[in-house]
């Protein structure tokens, strides 16, 4: 019952027989009586006045908005037990609501504002106490409109597997959103009549969760999504999507082995491939929660989607790249013969070295090691196997085997199992060469040490020494090979003219612990499709290697500096070049630019220096140090003191020598 402050006054009239006059009269003399300097303890028939304890009313909101109900209460007693009548009041009549009539009310205002409550507690004799309390209220939050369903996204429902097998564990993914911006609860179902699926993740309005069944067929995925609106104001919109998927029988046999069947006569190979990265790939995967990826599976196991590996959980045997993965099925082995082996990357490595996230092979094609035309500079025997013919260096350089008697037919490029053992992983990723180990120089027989680089300096070592120096200088015979960086970045095998200091230490070699792998193999990380990996296979140095030591630089400037180099490096080999006498030049002069050589002014040949003439050694010794630089190719970068020092040398030599002529 609700009522206003003048409509309880009047049914307090009626109750007690008295007119407002005679109501007002009486409380205020009862009000005298009480207070009046009576004796409270007085028990000789005086009325007393009720009592409120602590003359305080309590409400159950401190705070309210409009339209919201707040509990008011007070705790009142009458010294002789009589009945007490209240009357509440919010000074506003056409305000607020009062709902009841005794010491606690319900009370609400559509209107804002400050509000004193008070309430008046009477005795039958309308003796009586009073106490009050302020409120404030605020105007309270529209109320919310229509509730709009989910909706799932235009990809419905997906599968992480294409092509699924009985018992296979697939992943389904559907995402949803809520106009509203509800969180949205996640139910899945299939029509199996069991319940199949894992605990869902939800995460951010996309749900995952797992799903197997045993029987080969075709089934039916429900996913159900709602935003768990309740209340008046809201209904509780829920909407559903479906997806069919299809389960092939789980194979009778399969078409591959597996590295434990192998093992059984390759004992030895096999346990060195047990400990090298490929071993482990989708092991390592698999724990930091990525396997489930189809494209992963292709390069990461043997034989997926090809009769062998379905997942981590079905087939194990045939997870991480095994034998298998690069010499094909071993079904039949060893009746149909050994399987092959082969140094082409094009077939095994390249596979799956490629493309954004690992773009070795990519890199590698268009490097100099994949591009060099083995027939057409001639090396395809003796010597020249060693470093031109992937197969051989490895058979020759690592095994120690003599080089073939004749000349190959055909040669096998510097490829990838050229510089990795693709079984082996003694030395870090996988490197055929100790990078703890001494390599020799062939000049002066100097001992050095290149790291991972030692790999690279098996070839890029000059093949010179003092003695082809010496020959060529007395004897007309070959200047340097165009291998001359390892001399070049050791500082060693130039012809040292008497009266010249040769700086030949250089941060490049001595700071550098890494020597050519710093600059040449230069790597960052994938970042997204427009910002690919970079692994350092194509061998060309980058700017961004410079700043790895030249912190105090920008890369523009850096490329700036370098650019600014290399032209007076090409300024002093066209000064050499022009002041080399015409009637030994066997071809006409070329320009030495950042693509080309320059032609070579042959010197060796019938048309140089005379042989047997001490002017013609001096010539000699000059134009060994432009051959030098000339052949190392980096226009003086690999060590800028020591070759810009043999190369003004070797200039200033000519002009001395010209002046005789």
């Amino acid at each position: 019952m609700t009522s206003t402050v003048s409509e309880r006054r009047s049914i307090l009239q009626a109750a007690l027989g008295v007119t407002a006059a005679s109501l007002l009269a009486l409380g205020s003399c009862a009000s005298s009586l009480s207070g009046g300097g009576g004796n409270p303890d007085d028990n000789t028939g005086v009325n007393k006045a009720p009592v409120i304890v602590g003359n305080t009313i309590a409400a159950n909101l401190l705070n309210p908005e409009t339209d919201q109900t707040v509990t008011f209460s007070i705790t009142a007693s009458d010294p002789e037990g009589k009945a007490l009548t209240y009357a509440w009041d919010d000074g506003n009549a056409s305000a607020g609501e009062f709902d009841g009539t005794g010491a606690s009310v319900f009370w609400s205002t559509s209107e804002a504002g400050s509000y004193t409550i008070s309430v008046t507690v009477y005795d039958p004799e309308l003796l009586s106490a009073a106490a009050s309390t302020s409120m404030t209220v605020t105007q309270a939050a529209d109320p919310p409109g229509p509730n709009d369903p989910p909706v799932f996204d235009q990809n419905g429902i997906r599968k992480d597997v294409t092509s699924p097998i009985a018992g296979q564990k697939i992943i389904f993914t559907a995402t949803a959103a809520d106009a509203d911006g509800d969180a949205l609860n996640f139910i899945w179902q299939d029509d199996t009549g069991q319940d199949n699926f894992s605990d869902p993740v939800i995460d951010n309005g996309t749900a995952k969760i797992s799903w197997s069944y045993d029987e080969a067929g075709s089934y039916t995925i429900t996913a159900i999504a709602n935003d768990g609106k309740t209340g008046t104001t809201s209904v509780s919109a829920v909407t559903s999507v479906t997806a069919s998927v299809t389960l092939a029988a789980f194979p009778a046999s399969f078409d591959f082995s597996g590295a434990e069947r192998c093992s059984n006569c390759h004992s030895e190979v096999y346990d060195e491939w047990k400990d090298t990265g490929h071993a482990h790939i989708e092991d390592n995967i698999q724990m930091i929660g990525r396997g489930r990826l189809e494209s992963c599976r292709e390069c990461h196991t043997v034989g997926y989607k090809e009769g062998g590996y379905i997942d981590y959980d079905l087939t194990p045997e045939f997870a991480n790249v095994q034998c298998e993965s690069c010499h094909g099925s071993g079904s039949g082995h060893p009746a149909n013969g050994p399987l092959p082996v082969t140094f082409d990357p094009t077939d095994t490595c390249g596979r799956c070295h490629t493309e954004a996230h690992h773009p070795t092979f990519d890199e590698w094609q268009t490097s100099a090691h994949a591009n060099f035309d083995l027939e057409e500079h001639n090396a395809t025997g003796g010597s020249c196997v060693q470093c031109h013919n992937g197969e051989w260096f490895v058979r020759i350089q690592i095994r120690g085997e003599e080089a073939p008697a004749e000349d190959l037919e055909m040669g096998t490029h510097i490829t990838c199992a050229t510089c990795h053992d693709p079984h082996n992983s003694t030395f870090e990723h996988q490197l055929r060469v100790d990078p703890n180990a001494d390599v020799i120089i062939p000049f002066g027989e100097t001992v050095v040490n290149g790291g991972n680089a030692n790999t690279c300096l098996k070839c890029h070592n000059g093949r010179r020494n003092e003695n082809d120096m010496n020959n060529t200088i007395a004897k007309g015979g070959r200047g340097f090979h165009a291998n001359s960086q390892g001399p070049m970045i050791f500082g060693v095998g130039g012809f040292e003219f008497d009266g010249y200091n040769y700086d030949k230490e250089h941060p490049h070699n001595s700071w550098n612990e890494q020597k050519c792998i710093t600059c040449h193999m230069w790597a960052k990380e994938f970042e997204d499709d427009l910002n690919p990996a970079i692994v350092g296979h194509s061998f060309t140095p980058r700017i961004e290697s410079c700043n790895v030591c030249h912190t105090f630089a920008t890369a523009d400037e850096m490329e700036a500096y370098k650019e600014e180099f290399i032209a007076g490096t090409l300024a002093m080999l066209t000064e050499f070049e022009e002041l080399w006498p015409a009637d030994w030049k066997t071809e006409e002069n070329g320009v030495f630019d950042l693509n080309n050589k320059p032609s070579s002014s042959d010197p060796p040949s019938t048309d140089g220096p005379p042989l047997n003439d001490a002017l013609g050694d001096q010539y000699r010794q000059c134009w060994w140090n432009y051959e030098y630089i000339r052949e190392d190719n980096s226009k003086g970068v690999h060590n800028p003191a020591y070759s810009r020092g043999l190369l003004q040398s070797a200039i200033d030599k000519l002009k001395e020598l010209n002046a005789q002529l």
